[in-house]
């Protein structure tokens, strides 16, 4: 009973104690009289609870509980990842003609009767199953974020900026390029994938366009080696802006035809040149 918080189909066992409790203490004679008149209901709590109990807890039933619980508690928050709620209201996912249900997961294992019989070796193919589809999606997301990178190290790698600086400055922007994709394929929750990729695309990479702009002087390998470096003149900064932060002015919220589309990209060209005459860059 002392592990009822961690096996929750244990407070079975509540009525079984109490009733037990309830047999001690009693006179000598009363065992003789009495006692015998509850056999029945004595001996059905024994084989319908405390048999089955006790071969859960110390066979391999107890270990797939085990493993499905951490699998829960680890894997939730990317249920709604991989999942497709239906009118029922559960996530359910098919596979040979069966649903799996992360839902109908959790609860198998709060079932107080989830010891008896062979509800266990659903329990393992039901995390096996969802587990293939956790995995699944991970790998999608991670390949999704690596190819969004790949593509931002590609443009910016293209730029001319890029082309006259030395190697050692070049690894040194390309560096974050490397590290974000070797941390995102550490990661296990999908939230945390999108969440590290949003703020690379939001934030280090605007930085990292900022500094290929700014940082060092753009000056070709003759006049490199011709000037010191304290004598070449300071690189002008230019202001950097996203695309997705231009507020394009439009009457509709949705385009419906070839003349919306022409007068959205009229806009749209004059909120960016907008911008350019500013003196910033605009980010894409």
């Amino acid at each position: 009973m002392a592990q009822a918080s961690r096996y929750p189909f244990l407070n079975a066992l509540t009525p079984v104690l109490e009733k037990l409790k309830d047999l001690t203490r009693k006179p000598y004679t009363w065992y003789l009289t009495e006692l015998p008149r509850q056999e029945i209901a004595l001996l059905d709590m024994k084989v319908g609870v405390i048999d089955p109990v006790r071969k859960f807890m110390s066979g391999p039933q107890k270990g797939i509980f085990d493993n499905a619980s951490n699998f829960v508690q680890t894997q939730e928050p990317n249920f709604a990842y991989i999942s497709e709620e239906v009118g029922s209201g559960k996530w359910q996912f098919r596979e040979d003609s069966k649903e799996v249900s992360p839902a109908d997961l959790v609860q198998v294992l709060k079932d107080p009767e989830c010891y008896k019989g062979n509800r266990m070796q659903q329990v393992k193919t039901q995390v096996e199953t969802l587990q293939k589809k956790v995995n699944a999606r991970l790998e999608a997301e991670i390949a999704k974020a690596g190819e969004t990178i790949a593509a931002l190290k590609e443009r910016l790698c293209g730029m001319a900026e890029f082309g006259t600086l030395n190697s050692e400055q070049q690894e040194q922007i390309t560096r974050p390029f490397n590290e974000f994709t070797a941390t995102i394929e550490s990661r296990k929750l999908i939230a945390v994938i999108r969440d590290t990729l949003r703020r690379f695309e939001e934030d280090d990479y605007p930085q990292l366009l900022a500094q290929l702009s700014g940082q060092w002087p753009v000056v070709s390998d003759q006049q490199e080696k011709q000037t010191k470096s304290d004598d070449v003149a300071k690189t002008i900064r230019y202001p950097l802006v996203t695309i997705h932060s231009l507020k394009v002015p439009f009457s509709a919220a949705w385009l419906t035809d070839e003349n919306d589309v022409d007068r959205y990209l009229e806009s749209m060209r004059e909120a960016l040149l907008e911008e350019i005459r500013k003196g910033k860059r605009i980010q894409i």
